[in-house]
């Protein structure tokens, strides 16, 4: 039996994979927990996917400079935040804000 796809397999950075799931693009694993059935995988449009993927994922920090910005009171150097890393972070634990980071232990 053929090995299905995984993200590791695949050679996807698990960042990139989030985003897709999030967005959308790619549906939640139906093989397992993990794995996509091959009828799954065959049905995805890659190119969309690869359209949507971010970059880079960003900062704590950098998020709350976006989002700062956003609001149209963008944070100024060396003078207290306007949206503060540490609210991103909490905006991420309340579910307000899904966590996309490279690295989840950050917040």
């Amino acid at each position: 039996m053929p090995t299905l796809p995984t993200p590791r397999t695949a050679g996807v950075v698990d960042h990139r994979l989030q985003w897709a799931g999030h967005t959308g693009l790619v549906p939640a694993p139906d093989a397992s927990s993990y794995r996509w059935s091959r009828a799954a995988v065959e049905a995805m449009d890659a190119d969309a996917i690869r359209a949507s993927l971010p970059h880079e994922p960003i900062s704590a920090a950098a998020a709350a400079d976006r989002i700062a910005r956003g609001l149209g009171t963008p944070n100024v150097a060396d003078e207290p935040p306007v949206v503060s890393a540490f609210a991103v972070c909490r905006l991420i634990a309340c579910g307000l804000l899904t966590d996309l980071t490279a690295n989840p232990q950050a917040c």
